[in-house]
């Protein structure tokens, strides 16, 4: 009789306790389905704010529109969600290093261009890197080229104390300083600043012009779920 009661006493402990874990897994279970329509909500909100944002762009947009179009589309690939942007460039973005090509172009390759852009551009503006920038001969510290470029062509040669070996004065002519400090500045370095100070005012200038283009939108494509899957633009030729 003992024993018996035991064995009754060992079958409810073995009941009680597949009862409590079913219901620990009933629990976690409608906890997770919770969670997971909780994040399908917050996913389906999320991908409608980035087609929204897209959505807002017109028929014609500019270059820093698609800038920004670009980063968009990339926020939807690193979340999983594929999106295609394609641009027919008419044109070379290009300078002397060509930094998007003609032809039809990918969202990535048009920031991995715009990116190698800014990056030169900004090779000009410090004085990081070794091979950047200029020391001038009063004060014998490196200033960046975009500093030169700021300063006219006298204050620069102040600067470099070209006086010395090309006399110039009040009568002279900012394009007679010029040509002294392009052709006959070699001891000072001004030859090689007079050609950076160029190529930096060619790539500031390449850089507005690439966000003043303007792009006709071709095609906008959206999923069954409404969301945008492919745009395509063409590159708008100024006549």
């Amino acid at each position: 009789m003992e024993n018996a009661s035991k064995a009754l006493l060992m079958a409810g402990s073995m009941l009680v306790s597949v009862m409590v874990i079913a219901l620990f897994t009933t629990m976690y279970g409608r906890l997770s389905d919770v969670e997971q329509a909780k994040d399908d909500t917050e996913e389906t909100k999320r991908l409608t704010e980035l087609t929204q944002e897209i959505d807002q762009y017109g028929d014609i947009i500019y270059g820093v529109d698609l800038l920004s179009l670009c980063n968009t589309q990339q926020q939807f690939l690193n979340d999983g969600t594929p999106v295609t942007i394609e641009v027919n460039f008419l044109k070379d973005v290009k300078e002397d290093n060509t930094y998007i090509a003609s032809g039809k172009r990918k969202a990535e390759q048009i920031l991995q261009g715009v990116s190698k852009l800014e990056n030169d551009i900004k090779f000009y503006e410090d004085t990081s890197d070794p091979a950047a920038g200029y020391k001038d001969e009063k004060s014998s510290i490196k200033k960046s080229v975009k500093y030169y470029a700021q300063l006219s062509v006298r204050q620069i040669a102040d600067l470099f104390e070209l006086n010395e070996e090309y006399p110039y004065d009040g009568s002279t002519s900012d394009i007679e300083i010029r040509e002294n400090l392009e052709k006959f500045g070699g001891t000072h370095g001004t030859q090689s600043l007079m050609k950076d100070i160029e190529k930096y005012n060619n790539l500031k200038t390449l850089y507005t012009e690439f966000k003043r283009k303007r792009f006709e939108r071709n095609t906008i494509k959206y999923t069954s779920a409404g969301i945008v899957s492919k745009m395509t633009f063409t590159e708008i030729l100024d006549h």
